[in-house]
């Protein structure tokens, strides 16, 4: 009986010793795709954020600008006008702390030079918010520096670029911080796509008795993995018998030294395959049994630490939300919304081209009626001069400037115009010409460029005080204020005919040492509190011995006060025999007054052509290739 129980045992023995011999495994890795979700499971649904700046007035930053760079959460589509994630951003302080000068020495050129690491204090607060909700509010108060290489080798003027001259480097300062400021909130309300590698371990011995069910696991595990994207984790249903199968192992194969290595695989299996189901609780009871088990615990520590940093969507299995998914479809919504915004805005463009084009040809009719009635005034103005006001002086000035016909026939002339400065010998030459109320090239004699183009109906001006567009069209309102001075006959003498009506006759004056008739007209206007001011006011004086333009003043006034006066004195004057022997000013003084002082400076008319058979060259059209868009 005793060699029967003897036996039995050896037997047991031989056999468990066999089970062991037979629990060999293998270990495969797979990467699994996940996403490290926001610290605020409440943004999980979230899909676009939005950045709004408050900045201290004394910070020299654009706004635009920093909308346009900051921020760029990572999981978010970044869209200022729709918005539900909203990054409240207060820049309050970007002052200059202090200069640490240095010297380096270059290699190259064998040299030193001054260096120096210029601090700024830098106070922001940025606050986070999903809708009226706040989520996080933080204050970032550092000291940011820039360093500087001076390549010129001078102390002294590099120490006062540096700390005087530092307004372009508050916005390297700025974009320094809010960079900072950005990785923060990308940690706390970011979503990141990640890779983890997972390791399971699998029975090889087809002998073994769990083999069998082992290897379907194994089966099932390799074709969910492989499905596993950054959308879709495991299938929680279709793993539930075989982690019911593995955990009853655990019970079957009791702790021992001779069971270490099953419980080794079924133990760090379904920490693995808990964690991947983000079942927290479990997956820690599972890594604790790993440690416990002895063999090769590292792995249960590797596991816990595992999930003591993991975030996880409540009531979600491995995919946030479809996040990434949505991403893509916002992304394409809103890309054809924004094609089929250019679309509309393209279609409305040349909608308005063509009510522009259409507003246009009406408006061409107008001004080529007011041009012609203007010259029907001005034909009857000189055939009626004995019925206008002041008649006798009217008359005498026409016949001194070649009589009533000749002034009618007048259809082009062409003048160069050589200016000499009081403070300055260097001569400023001009072309004026004019084809009778069709083109005129206005120069405005003032310290900037400024230039006014009148071809026929269109009318264009250049001014190089204002930003942007330099070249702009001209209203209707200013055309119409212009067209007098589409006259030859005002180029050529500086008379307003078209005023001739509206002067009255005031005290004789000296002028230039000349006897003169003095006219004058003020022109007036509505003031905001309905108050009659004065706008402009003309000043014409002519020879009484010859009755010849001597000089003209016009004097600008804004809201009733004077604020500048133009004056030109009309001095020897050159006959010209196709104004039948008319008198025309050959030198013009020409004296400006306003805010900045005196300015005087005297026109020699060089040329003057009349008739001078320009044929149909356009000299607007040579302006419009300069700069016209």
């Amino acid at each position: 009986m005793k060699n029967s129980l003897l036996i039995f045992s050896l037997f047991c023995i031989s056999i468990v010793t066999l089970a062991q011999e037979k629990a060999k495994f293998k270990k495969q890795d797979y990467w699994v795709k996940s996403i490290a979700p926001s610290a605020f499971p409440i943004l999980d649904n979230v899909y676009t954020q939005g950045t709004y700046f408050k900045i201290a007035p004394n910070i020299l930053l654009a706004e635009k600008n920093l909308k346009r760079d900051f921020f760029n959460i990572k999981g978010f589509i970044k869209n200022q006008e729709n918005n539900d994630l909203k990054i409240y951003v207060d820049i309050q302080t970007i002052d200059l702390i202090k200069q640490v000068q240095d010297s380096t020495f270059d290699n190259q050129t064998r040299k030193y030079y001054p260096t120096a690491k210029v601090y700024f204090k830098v106070n922001i607060t940025y606050e986070v918010k999903f809708k009226n909700q706040v989520l996080w509010r933080n204050d970032y108060v550092a000291s940011e520096n820039i360093h500087y290489t001076n390549g010129k080798g001078s102390f002294i003027q590099y120490e006062k670029d540096a700390t005087s001259e530092f307004g372009d480097q508050i916005e390297n300062i700025a974009d320094i911080a809010l960079k900072k400021i950005q990785e923060q909130l990308n940690e706390k309300v970011g979503y990141y796509l990640q890779d983890s590698k997972e390791t399971f371990f699998w029975l090889t011995n087809k002998e073994h008795p769990e083999y069998s069910q082992m290897l379907a696991f194994e089966n099932e595990m390799n074709s969910q993995l492989s499905a596993v994207n950054y959308e879709r984790g495991l299938n929680r249903m279709q793993l539930l018998v075989h982690l019911g199968y593995l955990e009853s192992l655990l019970t079957k194969y009791q702790p021992s030294k001779e069971n270490e290595k099953i419980r080794f695989i079924v133990a760090n299996n379904l920490a693995q395959a808990y964690f991947l189901l983000e079942d927290k609780t479990k997956g820690l009871y599972y890594a604790d049994l790993l440690i416990k088990n002895g063999f090769r615990e590292s792995y249960g520590f590797e596991l816990i630490n595992k999930y003591k940093n993991l975030e996880v969507l409540a009531g979600k299995t491995r995919t946030h939300g479809n996040r990434f998914g949505e991403l893509s479809k916002l992304g394409y919504k809103l890309q054809q919304e924004e094609a089929l915004q250019k679309e509309e805005a393209k279609q409305a463009f040349f909608e308005k081209i063509a009510r522009d084009e259409a507003d246009w040809e009406q408006e061409k009719v107008i001004r080529s009626n007011q041009i012609e009635q203007f010259k029907i005034n001005w034909f009857k103005l000189i055939d009626s001069s004995s019925f206008q006001n002041n008649a006798d002086i009217l008359h005498k000035v026409i016949q001194n400037l070649g009589g009533a016909s000749t002034l009618k026939g007048i259809e082009k002339i062409h003048t160069t115009s050589q200016y000499k400065f009081e403070d300055s010998n260097i001569p400023v030459f001009e072309d004026k010409w004019s084809l009778a109320f069709t083109n005129f090239l206005l120069k405005k004699r003032m310290p900037d460029n400024y230039l006014f183009v009148i071809n026929n109906v269109e009318a264009w001006k250049h001014d190089d005080r204002v930003r942007g567009e330099k070249w702009k069209k001209i209203s209707t309102s200013e055309y119409t204020e212009n067209i007098d001075k589409l006259l030859p006959i005002y180029l050529l003498t500086g008379i307003r005919f078209d005023l001739w009506n509206k002067l009255e006759q005031q005290t004789e004056r000296f002028i230039n040492d000349k006897l003169c008739w003095h006219l004058s007209f003020t022109e007036k206007e509505m003031s905001s509190q309905n108050r009659i001011i004065p706008k402009q006011e003309y000043h014409f004086y002519f020879d009484k011995t010859d009755y010849s333009l001597v000089s003209t003043e016009t004097i600008f006034f804004e809201d009733g006060k004077k604020i500048s006066k133009e004056r030109k004195i009309f001095t020897d004057y050159r006959e010209t025999s196709a104004l039948n022997n008319g008198k025309l000013p050959h030198r013009i003084q020409y004296q400006v007054e306003d805010y900045f002082g005196e300015s005087f400076f005297e026109e020699i008319i060089e040329k003057v052509e009349i008739n001078s058979g320009f044929s149909n060259r356009i000299f607007v059209k040579e302006v419009y290739i300069g700069g016209f868009k």
